[in-house]
């Protein structure tokens, strides 16, 4: 089991995220432009509560999916396990630490993808309150760094799990 600290974090940005939804809601038109192109230009509309409920969905069904393989892991056999160096690292000696280590993984990179969906959901009601709907091009800024946060993630995560030399 991860430490502490990361699954409050985790569960902060679960929180963060239903916080928005509800400061968000009532500030919303009854038709939610859901989807933008690449211009920034609206081109899928939905409800109110379509929106909302595409909202809770999203962050839950990631929340569900990381924090899922936090415990499912370690139920698995080893040999669907793909992690680099797989053999040292689930080594019955380093196998707990192993595990505890790809949970914290996990936990930081959902969390890091609940932040950035609650953002994109954040910048999509920003676009439904101004009197022609447009996506910022703040999203474009927001999707690379996210992308950066991911390779940066994996990266971290592959140089983690390289065999230490002695």
């Amino acid at each position: 089991m991860p430490p502490r600290p990361i699954w409050l974090f985790f569960l902060a940005t679960l929180l963060v995220a239903a916080l928005h939804l509800s400061w968000s809601y009532n500030q919303l038109p009854a038709e939610v432009a859901t989807h933008f192109n690449a211009s920034g230009e609206a081109d899928g509309w939905s409800s109110r509560n379509g929106f909302a409920i595409t909202y809770i969905v999203l962050i839950a069904a990631m929340a569900g999916i990381f924090a899922g393989l936090v415990f499912l892991l370690p139920r698995l056999p080893v040999s669907t396990i793909s992690l680099p160096n797989r053999d040292y690292w689930l080594a019955p000696e380093r196998r707990e630490a192993t595990w505890r280590r790809l949970g914290e993984f996990l936990l930081l990179i959902g969390g890091g993808t609940n932040l950035f969906n609650v953002m994109v959901m954040h910048l999509t009601v920003q676009a439904n309150r101004q009197p022609e709907v447009q996506l910022s091009g703040w999203f474009w800024l927001l999707f690379t760094a996210f992308m950066v946060f991911v390779f940066a993630w994996v990266g971290w995560l592959l140089w983690s799990f390289r065999v230490p030399r002695r």
